[in-house]
């Protein structure tokens, strides 16, 4: 540290190399890379699962239209 002329200390700004400014570049490239891959990630697995419960929702309903067919039938004999 060096001491200035009113007696504060100052405190020297760091000085940065084209390489630590690539370094942060790259940094920041993959930190936006991976955000836009889990945004893709979550919202193709909430897609996904909407699916998922809707072919089980068509499953159970056919299952009763089913078994409701055979209730009926076997009350016509």
């Amino acid at each position: 540290m060096q001491v200035s002329l009113h007696g504060q200390r100052t405190v020297p700004s760091p000085q940065y190399s084209p390489t630590q400014q690539a370094d942060i570049a790259h940094l920041s490239t993959i930190s936006v890379s991976l955000a836009i891959a889990l945004h893709v990630v979550v919202i193709s697995a909430i897609v996904a699962y909407r699916k998922y419960k809707a072919t089980v929702l068509r499953q159970r309903v056919q299952h009763l239209n089913h078994l409701w067919h055979l209730d009926s039938s076997r009350k016509l004999t």
